[in-house]
């Protein structure tokens, strides 16, 4: 099952519910790469925000 995900523009627009039925619909695959990307993305906002003064 694939799951489909809203435009970025649209991403706003969600709300908890939608975004969690969602989820749980998706495969683990897609779970896991949603994962790192979010791992990834809090890594790099926790770098630069040790570099800022």
């Amino acid at each position: 099952m694939k799951i489909e995900l809203p435009f970025k523009k649209d991403a706003g627009k969600l709300d908890n519910q939608t975004f969690f039925n969602s989820l749980g619909r998706a495969e683990a695959p897609a779970i896991r790469l949603l994962a790192k990307k979010i791992s990834y993305g809090v890594r790099q906002a926790a770098a630069l925000a040790s570099l800022q003064p």
